[in-house]
């Protein structure tokens, strides 16, 4: 069906897995993903320690104590925790859903994840900078063996289901994998556009997809004067030199590969869109008015995951993350 402006109509896709990338914007995102399953009644995968289904390992269909198993196995119409992509036993499990992600500028990432965890900073010493650290790389190569996860130099792929030594071969498998079986893969330095192309990949409306920005780095955020780019931060990497980022861009080589590969893919897609713009336009305005409302009110995230802010049903009734179970 088509509206008088031209742009089609679809069903609401209410079947989905959201692969959770670590420290690409990805707890954002979960919060659109989880108030969706919960404000539609979808039956959703529930992780048995509230927060992995798995994750470091895989998914096992039958493994009581990595989820709830309230359905039957095919019964189940959204997971959104912090899983590995293993499509067939997720496509088994929810009976082939529409598979979402969201990546990062892997230079951006490992930044973001040097600061956030303080097993890099107790490695590197107190004062290190993450420059420092790269640029002394060969000190901790013996080190940094273990952070060959989500927590490493190319935990995008491991999240996407690469398991290491990230080999070349392997990369590219997954980059078709991934480009054959997902409904829509986002990006982080463009959450806006990311909100819209999702919106209009599932058939939700806007007000779906609106989403605050969470476990942001008050001295890593992007330093723009709308509040609507705090998703970006863009500036993780500004203090790295052409030799720092040159070192993480070889340690990440698997991670920048897909990260390409996929940044050049969304670009076409959007660039297909009809007045895709328009529509970007009118969700940065109502976010920047979800926003400038917390802000007002000196709210802080951990307020707004209590439910502290009042905002529309649809676009974040954050106390039913807390309230809601199956």
């Amino acid at each position: 069906m088509l509206l008088s402006s031209g742009v089609k109509l679809i069903e609401p896709v209410r079947k989905y897995a959201y692969i959770k990338t670590h420290k690409t914007g990805s707890t954002t995102l979960w919060y659109v993903m989880k108030l969706y399953a919960i404000n539609h009644g979808l039956r959703r995968v529930e992780p048995r320690d509230k927060i992995h289904l798995g994750h470091p390992r895989h998914l096992e269909l039958n493994n009581s104590r990595m989820y709830l198993q309230t359905h039957k196995v095919g019964e189940y119409d959204a997971l959104y925790d912090h899983c590995r992509f293993n499509k067939s036993v997720m496509d088994k499990l929810l009976n082939k859903p529409a598979y979402i992600t969201i990546l990062r500028d892997p230079i951006t990432r490992f930044v973001s994840a040097f600061y956030f965890l303080s097993s890099y900073r107790r490695m590197a010493g107190k004062e290190s900078s993450v420059g420092q650290f790269l640029s002394n790389i060969d000190k901790y190569k013996n080190r940094i063996n273990r952070f060959t996860q989500w927590a490493g130099f190319n935990g995008m792929a491991f999240d996407l289901g690469v398991d290491p030594p990230y080999k070349d071969e392997d990369v590219e498998r997954k980059i078709v994998e991934v480009e054959e079986s997902f409904a829509v893969v986002l990006i982080m330095e463009y959450m806006p556009e990311s909100m819209v192309l999702l919106k209009r990949t599932m058939g939700w409306e806007l007000d779906d997809v609106i989403a605050l920005p969470q476990n942001s780095h008050p001295k890593l955020a992007s330093k723009s004067g709308s509040s609507t780019d705090k998703y970006t931060a863009h500036h993780t990497g500004d203090s790295l030199d052409k030799k720092q980022k040159d070192t993480l861009a070889k340690l990440s080589h698997a991670d920048m590969k897909i990260y390409h590969h996929f940044n050049a893919t969304f670009w076409k897609r959007v660039q297909a869109e009809f007045r895709f713009q328009e529509e970007v336009q009118l969700y940065r305005e109502k976010l920047e008015r979800y926003l400038k409302e917390r802000e007002k009110k000196g709210l802080l995230e951990k307020d707004v995951i209590l439910g502290k802010l009042k905002l529309p049903d649809k676009a974040l009734s954050a106390s039913k993350l807390q309230n809601n179970s199956n």
